[in-house]
């Protein structure tokens, strides 16, 4: 039986007969060496807080999440945040101010600008253009030598401690033929780009998208949603996003799941909701109003809403109730006498049962003295018992 040489074997053994002479460069060899426990527990491996509860300075970081979970416009938060000093989001501390460095090479310089406008006018920031953040809107080429290596000088001539890396799915296609489903191929160009930002002295954070079948809705999400292969693997934290329920694109509202996380042993679950308003033909009429909540205080909210909404439903029955025993109508104050109900709960009952058509207004004789005075009043619609005609 004849062995045949695969395509890249048979080139080469021509290249040997041919008598080319072969160069092998060896890289220098790293001296490793066991560290004694003495001088282990002597080292300083201190862990510091760039935002509280949130992120970790030199840890390289992950935000991951679906479509519509807002990921750019939270990173340019987290940016302004760190950049400022101000609280993440509103919620979350920040100890002190950094430089920070936004690489984006998805969303374009209008977009982010819209963002950066509107982050800094729901922190009250005058003049964006004064903080130290940096922005580069084209990506460097893993695959294209210096080109990385280009980026991180600037990283140190700047002085930045934050890199914002916006999406990491270009980096990884940009390094030449990377399989992204394979471990063993992505493990080493993540270690490359992180570990160049690390040495040039930044905390590198990822901006990565989820899987088709990623977490949404009622399930929090966590490291597993994360697409390709080896990032969950690599992230030392993260902060992963998922839809509560459906981007409304009528209101420009988003209810956002935020899971926390890290090898600091850091680790939260937040809800964040999110108006950002609706943009008209001017470009106007966007913002960036967050409510940021603990999984716990928005449980207790949804209990207290629904509460709510059983209380006025009660309520809106006991008003029907009376208003069949006096079919020619009554007014508000009378309604109020009747039922024993609040003025403000009647006159939402009252709104809200005009607006369903199971109302209607109507003049009300109520005695006075010895004559009678004309009201505004409300009925039941005619041939309606509560229920509309």
């Amino acid at each position: 039986m004849v062995a045949r040489l695969s395509p890249l074997g048979s080139a080469l053994l021509q290249e040997i007969i041919e008598g080319r002479q072969w160069v092998v460069t060896q890289q220098p060899r790293k001296r490793l060496r066991f560290m004694p426990a003495g001088e282990f527990v002597r080292k300083d491996y201190r862990q510091t807080f760039i935002i509280e509860r949130i992120l970790t300075q030199d840890e390289p970081a992950v935000i991951g999440g679906p479509r519509k979970t807002l990921k750019t416009s939270l990173s340019v938060d987290l940016a302004v945040s760190i950049a400022s000093g101000q609280p993440f989001l509103g919620k979350f501390r920040v100890p002190k101010a950094l430089p920070v460095g936004v690489v984006s090479g998805e969303s374009g310089g209008a977009t982010i600008k819209s963002i950066l406008r509107r982050v800094c006018e729901s922190k009250e920031i005058k003049q964006p253009g004064d903080l130290p953040i940096s922005f580069m809107l084209d990506l460097p080429s893993l695959g294209t030598e210096g080109e990385l290596d280009s980026v991180c000088d600037q990283v140190r001539d700047l002085g930045l401690k934050v890199v914002i890396l916006d999406p990491l799915y270009l980096f990884l296609t940009s390094s030449g033929n990377t399989n992204t489903a394979n471990l063993y191929e992505v493990g080493p160009v993540l270690k490359r780009l992180c570990q160049s930002v690390l040495e040039a002295g930044a905390t590198p954070i990822l901006v990565h998208h989820f899987r088709k079948s990623g977490s949404s809705g009622s399930k929090p999400p966590d490291l597993d949603d994360l697409s390709g292969a080896g990032v969950a693997e690599f992230a030392r934290q993260w902060l992963l996003l998922c839809s509560r329920k459906a981007y409304d694109s009528n209101k420009g509202t988003a209810s956002i799941w935020m899971s926390v996380g890290g090898s600091a042993g850091h680790s939260s679950r937040w809800t964040i909701d999110v108006d950002e308003g609706v943009m008209d033909e001017n470009f106007q009429g966007r913002r960036w109003d967050v409510t940021v909540q603990t999984e716990l205080e928005s449980q207790s909210r949804q209990v207290e809403k629904a509460g709510n909404e059983e209380r006025f439903a009660a309520a809106m029955d006991q008003l029907l109730h009376k208003l069949e025993q006096v079919p020619e109508g009554e007014t508000k104050t009378g309604l109020v006498e009747m039922t024993g109900l609040s003025k403000t709960v009647v006159k939402r009952v009252l709104f809200d049962l005009l607006k369903m058509g199971r109302l209607e207004q109507c003049s009300v004789r109520k005695q006075a003295g010895k004559g009678y005075v004309t009201h505004e009043g409300f009925k039941l619609r005619t041939g309606s018992e509560g229920t509309p005609a």
